[in-house]
């Protein structure tokens, strides 16, 4: 059966790596699945930016059971003009990023699936799948669509489109859907986890055949002052569990 240590939002905090190995081996996990946003932080300078991503991507080269989901932080550094939407955005380093995402390209998803659940950065609405998914799709295909999209002609834009609860006038895209907007129109009978919404400590939403869980602990403020307390999940077969690290 498979483990899965469920990892929030890294923003240039390369003093996870630790504490993920030290999860992993805890917990005796098969894989460890990270929901994004490996880009940018407050008074980040370029360099610091992508020390801290080569850190992360080697890091995860070399343990070999570990996916990186895309992250609306970034994803957009792979578009040439890029999608500068959301703070952060560093023009002077974006050539050396996307090269250091292309070299990684193998270990980056937009999705992952496993026996009913999705994790990904922000979340699938009904709203967004029902107008850009194919009809009839299954939430097991999900990651492989996102794929098609990603690759077709205007797909950069479905996949970071932004609704109003973050600041866009479009639909809430699985890179950009506030937490809020996953609640309120999540997917039925789909388990999701994602990150993206930075909350004081992992957080569920339950309704009759639908979980969802947000794991964005590590976000700081923009004095760099942690919001949350650093805690992760752990899958396992179905059951989500709370690892508490501070």
């Amino acid at each position: 059966m498979t483990k899965i240590l469920l990892v929030g939002d890294y923003h240039v905090k390369p003093q996870m790596l630790e504490v993920v190995d030290s999860l992993a081996k805890q917990n005796a996990v098969d894989k460890i699945v990270w929901l994004g946003d490996y880009c940018d932080d407050w008074n980040k300078d370029g360099e610091q930016l992508t020390d801290a991503l080569k850190k992360l991507l080697e890091w995860a080269d070399k343990r070999g059971d570990t996916t990186l989901l895309w992250g609306n932080h970034d994803y957009r550094y792979m578009q040439d003009p890029p999608i500068m939407n959301g703070f952060g955005y560093n023009m002077g380093y974006a050539p050396l990023i996307r090269d250091l995402f292309k070299r990684y390209s193998h270990l980056m998803r937009f999705a992952y699936y496993i026996d009913g659940w999705l994790f990904s950065h922000a979340g699938f609405t009904n709203y967004w799948c029902n107008k850009y998914l194919p009809a009839n799709y299954k939430a097991k295909d999900i990651p492989s669509l996102l794929d098609n999209i990603s690759e077709s002609k205007g797909g950069d834009k479905i996949i970071q489109s932004v609704g109003y609860a973050r600041g866009g006038r479009d639909l809430p895209s699985p890179l950009w859907a506030d937490w809020s907007e996953l609640c309120f129109d999540h997917l039925e009978n789909v388990n999701q986890i994602v990150g993206h919404s930075p909350k004081k400590t992992v957080v569920n939403y339950s309704v009759p055949g639908t979980e969802l869980w947000c794991a964005d602990t590590w976000s700081t403020y923009s004095n760099d002052v942690p919001i949350g307390d650093g805690s992760m999940l752990l899958w396992d077969r179905g059951k989500v569990t709370k690892l508490q690290i501070r």
